[in-house]
């Protein structure tokens, strides 16, 4: 056994075990003595493993009842009495119980245990050890308080229960009395502790439980496990809740509670303790998370006393970025003026959204509101919107109709915009605030936005007051057409320009029409990469727009079916200036406006990033990469 991990203090203490009454017979009168086998032992170890050792032997005149008493005191804990010699049989009394187990309630308690040996014969020795539980916690003590021995005469037996033990004899003379010494105690270094083992410093939505539970270890003093260990969990602050609050370590020593944070952001703090263990309380902390996000409606413009055109919307989001439904919510108007014509006071629906509608006060200028919630008191959310006398008029830039994919302008020879195709306008005072469709079949009212070509509205994807997303409707014919948008009832000034049958665009990564092409592996759906490149002989998809007529009609607006319908016309395709066959080109199903190109990489296109082009009709689209291995 190693000395650095065990021995910390070794008590050799006299009088403890080995003593020898030599009896001796006479005739007289019958009389009574008292006699102390030995001193009181104190036991400094506090471990399950330490024992107080002790030993009566038995003379010849020793043929009826033998007892011998000890008397233990402890600070707290479970105290076991053993017996060594066990054909002895004999029987014990703890704390008036015959289980053999004790536990004091109470520091300072006496405990009386008795060994009884009947029937025994010249030299029986009577061994026990009285044992620490393993819940014996750092600093108690067991104090041996005597180790006595009895002689009856007559047969049978009478347990000894009295701090001072008697001897009758008849007559008697005690002729030695032979103390001797023996190790009785061994302090370990090593001491019981409780630890953390996993499960600190977690975050998670508010409201809702961490995904790993708080987990503390107990050990005995040797760094073994300590099962059966009770080990308390409380909720200090934050306001969460526990799975369980009291739990009794296994056998690996573990006990466990899983937190549900409180409903309010900040830290949840949670203690784990076991009385009388160093290390304890072990102390957890948690994050209860909620984030509450401007979604829209800021920064809009409408007259004084109208209503926005839309609702002013706040989300609130948890730990994973995951919407978190049922959060109160309260808006108000700190400056400005302005009224709601929904309720102020409201919660977060599904999709972790809240909202109010605001009308503008009578008096121009800025309006501004403020969003909270009780559960994140931190997080306010700041609306601004602008209350003015008159409409302001929508204006398109010049060139500023362009394909929504290569952002050519409608005025390059290439660039012309097609039916069913989407395409973007460019402008100032085009709405009163970004706005994003929500709905499908697409509308063609944003806000007070709408977009006409030749007097046919197009249905809307995107409004702000510098661009418009829309798809430009498959009921326009080719030819001059004249562009439109209105606020309201007030037009901007009308842009001619030219419809082509076919415009081919890629889209691209950037969303400027340059550089990487938006392309996907069919195989797998993710995007062509350079460090997912594509290979030789391959099929990829290729998103684009304003390829044309369909085979078959699909309404403006009105996501494709699926299967997808084909182009009338069919594309070619290039890469690295090699032409690639095409399987497929068509619209892409579940989308409006969106067409897709599939085609097969041709085997002689060398490794690296090439140049991918459409033609469609002697019409180029814009020039992207891909990366090809």
């Amino acid at each position: 056994m190693n000395t650095q991990s065990f021995v910390k203090k070794i008590l050799f203490l006299a009088g403890l075990a080995a003593a020898m009454l030599l009896l001796t017979p006479r005739v007289g009168l019958a009389q009574t003595g008292v006699f102390n086998l030995s001193t009181a032992p104190t036991l400094v170890a506090n471990t399950g493993v330490s024992e107080l050792l002790g030993q009566v032997t038995l003379t010849a005149d020793s043929v009826c009842g033998t007892a011998a008493d000890g008397f233990c005191k402890s600070g707290a804990g479970t105290l076991q009495v053993l017996y060594i010699n066990t054909p002895i049989n004999p029987s014990c009394t703890v704390c008036e119980t015959v289980s053999m187990v004790s536990t004091c309630n109470a520091p300072g308690t006496y405990l009386t245990g008795s060994v009884t040996v009947t029937n025994t014969f010249s030299g029986g020795v009577v061994s026990f050890g009285v044992k620490a539980g393993v819940d014996f916690a750092a600093g108690d003590q067991i104090s041996i308080s005597g180790i006595y021995g009895r002689i009856y005469q007559s047969p049978g037996y009478i347990p000894g229960t009295s701090l001072i033990a008697q001897m009758t004899v008849s007559p008697s003379t005690i002729a030695a009395f032979v103390p001797t010494s023996q190790v009785v105690a061994i302090s370990f270094t090593n001491q019981s502790a409780i630890t953390s083992i996993s499960g600190n410093s977690q975050s998670a939505t508010v409201g809702m439980p961490l995904a790993q539970p708080f987990v503390v270890g107990v050990t005995a003093p040797m760094g073994s496990p300590a099962a059966g260990v009770l080990v308390t969990f409380a909720v200090i602050s934050g306001g969460g809740s526990l799975s369980a609050t009291e739990v009794v370590t296994g056998a690996d020593g573990q006990a466990s509670s899983i937190l549900t944070v409180g409903p309010v952001t900040g830290f949840n703090r949670v203690s784990a303790s076991s009385p009388g263990i160093p290390g304890s309380p072990v102390l957890f902390t948690a994050a209860g998370v909620l984030i509450l996000s401007l979604d829209s409606g800021n920064n809009q413009t409408a007259l004084v006393g109208a209503p926005l055109a839309s609702a002013l919307t706040v989300r609130a989001s948890g730990a994973i970025n995951e919407p978190v439904p049922g959060i109160p919510i309260d808006f108000e108007v700190t400056s400005g003026g302005g009224s709601f014509s929904t309720p102020a006071h409201t919660t977060t629906n599904g999709q972790g959204v809240a909202s109010v509608s605001l009308t503008l006060g009578l008096i121009p200028g800025t309006t501004t509101v403020k969003a909270s919630s009780p559960n994140a008191p931190a997080s306010v959310i700041t609306f601004t919107a602008t209350a003015i006398q008159s409409q302001p008029t929508p204006s398109i830039s010049s060139g500023g109709i362009v394909n929504g994919a290569s952002f050519l302008p409608a005025t390059d020879p290439n660039g012309k915009v097609t039916p069913g195709g989407i395409v973007s306008v460019s402008g100032s005072d085009l709405g009163a605030a970004a706005v994003v469709a929500s709905t499908l079949p697409l509308p063609t009212t944003l806000g007070d936005t709408s977009v006409t070509f030749n007097g046919i509205v197009s249905p809307l994807f995107f409004v702000s007051p510098g661009q418009v997303y829309i798809q430009l409707p498959f009921s326009v014919p080719t030819g001059e057409a004249t562009v439109v948008v209105r606020r309201g009832d007030t037009p901007s000034a009308p842009q001619v320009i030219q419809l082509a049958s076919v415009s081919p665009g890629i889209f691209t990564l950037d969303g400027a029409g340059t550089g990487r092409g938006a392309i996907l592996h069919t195989e797998t759906l993710q995007p062509v990469t350079e460090t997912n490149p594509a290979h030789p002989e391959e099929v990829l998809i290729i998103y684009c727009t304003g390829l044309g007529k369909l085979r078959t009609g699909v309404d403006s607006g009105t996501p494709s079916p699926s299967p997808p319908p084909e182009t009338v016309e069919t594309p070619m395709v290039t890469i690295a200036g090699i032409p690639a066959e095409v399987l497929f080109s068509g619209l892409a199903a579940g989308y409006v406006g969106l067409y897709e190109v599939k085609v097969t990489v041709p085997a002689g296109v060398p490794a690296g990033t090439q140049n991918l082009r459409i033609v469609m009709a002697d019409v180029p689209s814009n020039t992207v990469t891909v990366a090809v291995q």
